[in-house]
């Protein structure tokens, strides 16, 4: 703290002023050389990261230069908090990246870090998606799209279904066709997006949205447990039964697991909701089974299984 008086020829002295606090800065310590690869692809973002400390605890603003021109701030980071950032470079060549970590009266350069990038061309924008553009909840359906990419690179995909959701594809060659599957929980208009990005790491720009309306839709309830003989012969038919209703009022029909390692269908067409259907099997090995059904409605969903009828079978 300084305070100041005066003092006259005669001695006389005035009271001592009000103090003031003066406080004395110390610069941030230099950033650490910023941590990165030494060596990439043009059209590839690349991460990079340094950390200063600052003796009196001051925040500090940061500034990466990536060498090419173009800098980037971060500001209001903690003394001694890792920092990093993403950065893509557009031209092959050798760039030489540095940061500096500042308080309020300054501070000093980093060590120069070099990246030598090579070339390497974005893959071209996907091609527009081709799929359902209206469906329901809970169904599976499923989209096309391709992608070329001017090296001959191979390409992935992410495809972003515009309920928060996105799916990673795995590599495939350029110009091959994608497929990729997606089931909306809750109606809604989606915009569907997908981009690609080459085996390097470089990423096309995403297409325009594909937009899909979904609506609501429930499952059919539980089907009754069959209904048929619970004792019979091997190598001779025997008919079972069951029912179930849709919520929706949905049309159905059935599917009969008759725990032998096989399944049968009710036919192709489907029956109204809570109409019973039934189909005949026939096992070809004695033993005890355990029968069991499932309703699938006409839009795709189907239910839970029943409750099982024990069948013993000589």
């Amino acid at each position: 703290m300084i305070a100041a008086k005066a003092e006259d020829s005669a001695n006389a002295s005035s009271p001592w002023s009000e103090a003031i606090t003066i406080i004395i800065n110390t610069l941030p310590g230099r950033p650490d050389q910023p941590s990165g690869p030494g060596s990439g692809y043009a059209m590839v973002p690349y991460n990079f990261q340094t950390s200063a400390i600052d003796q009196d605890g001051d925040s500090l603003n940061y500034t990466f230069d990536w060498g090419d021109g173009t800098t980037l701030d971060l500001d209001l980071i903690g003394s001694g908090i890792n920092v990093s950032s993403n950065h893509t470079w557009t031209v092959p060549g050798t760039y030489q990246i540095k940061a500096i970590a500042l308080d309020r009266m300054g501070g000093e350069w980093s060590e120069e870090r070099s990246i030598t990038i090579a070339a390497n061309e974005q893959p071209d924008p996907p091609r527009d998606l081709y799929g359902l553009r209206s469906s329901y909840t809970g169904i599976v359906c499923n989209y096309f799209t391709m992608t070329k990419d001017p090296d001959g690179d191979n390409v992935m995909h992410l495809l972003d279904w515009g309920d928060g959701t996105i799916t990673k594809t795995g590599h495939i060659p350029s110009g091959s066709l994608e497929n990729a599957s997606h089931t909306w929980s809750r109606p809604g208009e989606y915009p569907v997006r997908v981009c690609s990005l080459d085996d390097k790491g470089a990423p096309s720009q995403w297409s325009g949205p594909f937009l899909v309306s979904i609506s609501a839709n429930d499952p059919p309830e539980q089907p009754t447990t069959p209904s048929g003989p619970a004792a019979g012969q091997c190598l001779i038919s025997h008919e079972y039964a069951t029912s179930a209703r849709d919520p929706d009022g949905d049309a159905v029909k059935y599917i009969f697991d008759w725990g032998d390692g096989t399944t049968s269908w009710t036919g192709l067409e489907y029956l109204d909701s809570g109409e019973e259907s039934s189909v005949s099997h026939k096992w070809m090995q004695p033993g005890a089974y355990q029968i069991k059904a499932a309703a699938l409605d006409d839009k795709g969903l189907i239910s839970n299984w029943s409750g099982a009828l024990a069948v013993k079978i000589e």
